[in-house]
């Protein structure tokens, strides 16, 4: 009987060293995986969704250039005696597509943006500068 007992209480032992510290152990390590898995994910989508918000916005960055190019500059360059524009008129037409891109930015593309490249302002200066380089030399291709 005692031999019994003794297996008994050495059962209870390991039933309550399970339960007490490998449960505890397993459950954290378990929870820690699952969480890391999520946040994986997160950032997986996340960085899809902001490379695909950043090309979207370098897309109507390009499209505001044109559209300030067709609609404004070739006017200005027509109508100058030499063919040319102003620093002036320079100005304006970059203030006219930085209008443009501003009023159709997302939300969700400044928050991409500002998470990737800090500055929203300074970084949309430097892609309409960019796509204007590029019209003028005739590419118009987005990266």
């Amino acid at each position: 009987m005692e031999n019994i007992s003794t297996v008994k209480e050495l059962i209870e032992t390991l039933a309550y060293v399970v339960a007490v510290i490998i449960l505890p152990v397993l459950a954290t390590f378990i929870s820690n995986y699952v969480g890391a898995k999520i946040n994986e994910v997160q950032i997986n989508t996340g960085n899809k969704n902001a490379d695909r918000a950043i090309e979207e916005a370098k897309k109507l960055i390009l499209d505001a250039v044109v559209q300030t190019a067709q609609t404004y500059s070739d006017n200005c360059k027509e109508e100058s005696k030499d063919g040319k524009l102003t620093q002036e008129q320079i100005q304006k037409a970059f203030n006219k597509t930085r209008s443009t891109v501003y009023a159709m930015l997302s939300n969700e593309a400044r928050k991409y943006i500002a998470l990737a490249y800090g500055d929203v302002d300074r970084w949309l200066i430097t892609q309409i500068e960019v796509a204007v380089a590029k019209r003028n030399t005739g590419n118009l291709d987005i990266n």
